[in-house]
């Protein structure tokens, strides 16, 4: 028995009172029952948790790196992020409450009830235990601002929680540099196109490439990443494009010698030439070098090569093995002739002006059809 007064941490205290004295005659643990600071559960609630999971993530990551999203916008059919609700425990079969999810945003991300199409859910909504499991869709409707900055709670009456996060991915536009400039000093791919440039000066622009063995206009394409901290290994984030168009070699009398027509295909720079890593103002890089190569027999002096082209360049990330584009498509074109000065000797043609730039050419063999874009897994 315990001495009058003596105090029990967290412990039930039943006191008799007497005449004479204060007797503390009974301790036992609040926990025993409920778990210390709460009332005591009832049998048919006791043991009941509820679960939130990402589909295709293990529940060990489903806080970090947490789940993905690439912004539904522009047409781009970006995919939604399945999340189910589930109960467990001993009594979770017998109990007849109820779970409310929530979200700490209504404006990055969309609740559906279907994988596509379906029924908008409101950012809180409550589920019956007779319900669940049930299955919830996330759409991205802009992006996150920093990495796992959308959290999505379970609740259910009982008081038990569980949570996800999740990140938004979405990229500006992709912008061409074909100025007289280098690459960024950023770029940790710049070397590459530095090494075959024209004097290993690394500009861009018209010139000839790899010792002269090509002719091309030097070209970086860069776009900006939102949020700018985007990391999601093994996911690969890149710029990745399709080329359109005709290369054909006439003669000084205007037969045409030869002529390659390229139908839609993809063009996307090896990994060694792009670097996906967004710096330090969120960029990636993409480097190219446009053009054609250098006739190894040449026919006769004032021969023309022509080069006519159609690009689209945009972002695209691989989710659950597919390709997903994740940013506007960008297009541009380019026009470049080179001639035959001599019988072996190629150069610009004088007076042609070399272009590459935004917009497109409508004058080629095949119709500008985009529909034909290298994502990768697909």
């Amino acid at each position: 028995m315990k001495t009058p007064g003596t105090y029990c941490p967290r412990l039930r205290v039943v006191i008799i009172i007497t005449a004479a004295h204060l007797s503390v005659i009974y301790c036992a643990t609040a926990a025993m029952a409920a778990g210390a600071g709460h009332p005591a559960k009832n049998a048919a609630t006791d043991g009941v948790l509820v679960n939130l999971s990402i589909a295709g993530l293990p529940d060990a990551k489903k806080l970090s790196p947490g789940g993905l999203a690439v912004r539904n916008y522009d047409n781009n059919s970006a995919p939604r992020a399945q999340i189910t609700i589930s109960l467990t425990g001993t009594h979770s079969s017998a109990w007849g409450g109820s779970v409310t999810v929530t979200a700490n945003t209504s404006q990055t991300i969309t609740l559906y009830d279907a994988a596509a199409g379906g029924n908008v859910v409101p950012l809180r909504s409550s589920f019956p235990a007779s319900t669940l499991p049930k299955s919830l869709y996330v759409e991205g409707t802009t992006y996150s601002s920093q990495m796992r900055d959308v959290t999505v709670t379970a609740t259910a009456s009982s008081g038990a929680t569980d949570k996800v996060n999740f990140t938004v991915l979405w990229v500006d536009r992709p912008t061409i540099n074909c100025s007289h400039t280098q690459p960024s000093a950023l770029d940790t791919a710049r070397q590459k196109y530095i090494d075959v440039s024209f004097d290993q000066a690394g500009f861009f622009g018209p010139q000839f490439f790899n010792n002269g063995k090509r002719y091309g206009i030097g070209v970086e394409i860069s776009a900006v990443v939102h949020p700018p901290t985007f990391s999601y290994p093994p996911n690969a984030l890149q710029l990745s494009r399709v080329v359109i168009g005709e290369v054909y070699v006439v003669n000084p009398q205007g037969t045409v010698l030869k002529t390659v027509d390229t139908p839609p295909t993809p063009d996307t720079s090896r990994p060694s030439w792009q670097d996906d890593t967004p710096d330090a103002n969120g960029k990636i890089y993409d480097l190219d070098t446009p053009g054609a190569n250098i006739p190894e027999r040449g026919g006769e002096a004032g021969d023309n090569a022509v080069g006519l082209r159609n690009y689209t360049e945009c972002a695209t990330i691989t989710l659950a093995g597919s390709g997903v584009i994740c940013s506007p498509i960008e297009y541009y074109y380019e026009s470049l002739s080179i001639t035959e000065q001599a019988v072996g000797n190629w150069g610009p043609t004088q007076d042609f002006v070399e272009t590459l730039a935004e917009g497109i050419l409508s004058s080629l063999t095949y119709p500008l059809n985009y529909s034909v874009i290298p994502l990768p897994g697909n």
